[in-house]
């Protein structure tokens, strides 16, 4: 039963990684600055329309390491950390969401520098995390995804009171603060 219920977990982990990396074909260079945040940014908790969708931040913490779905640990690169986002978007538009359709989060540094998910520590988490987002299928109408996000950032740069989140969908673009 539990070499059955690995290998599933391995299968699952597998696909998602591969289709979280397909939706989000990301190249970007997080060594170049993007866009400052502006100093007006929505709290944590509170929810705004970006979109065909609402989002909102519920959770934001920092990690050292967590458990994996095999049972072995994950942990940063030496010297990082993990910041967990929880999220979660309602797909307010009269449209289903298909896995292309999502919106995206980004963790911005002060000085603009902008970081993309860890796909491999995100999938992990979430697989145990109680992670809804459907991979492959749509999401439709009315319907809501409770969404984690693994970040990978130097322990000695990150400072949450500082740091912003930024979600985008449909070509527009909201920031959330930390905190």
């Amino acid at each position: 039963m539990n070499k059955t219920l690995n290998i599933r977990n391995i299968g699952i982990v597998a696909i998602t990684s591969l289709f979280m990396a397909m939706a989000i074909s990301s190249t970007e260079d997080t060594s170049k600055p993007s866009s400052t945040s502006p100093t007006n940014k929505t709290a944590l908790g509170a929810s705004l329309q970006i979109g065909g969708i609402e989002a909102s931040i519920l959770n934001v913490q920092v990690s050292q390491g967590f458990k994996g779905v095999l049972d072995d640990v994950k942990a940063p690169s030496q010297g990082g950390i993990f910041v967990v986002v929880n999220w979660k978007y309602k797909n307010v538009s009269k449209e289903p969401l298909g896995m292309f359709d999502r919106p995206s989060i980004n963790l911005i540094s002060h000085d603009g520098v902008e970081y993309s998910a860890d796909i491999d520590a995100s999938s992990d988490y979430a697989s145990q995390a109680g992670d809804d987002e459907k991979a492959v299928s749509d999401l439709n109408p009315g319907l809501v995804s409770n969404v984690y996000e693994v970040f990978e950032v130097s322990k000695d740069l990150f400072d949450s009171g500082t740091w912003s989140l930024r979600i985008s969908h449909d070509g527009s673009t909201e920031w959330f603060s930390m905190k």
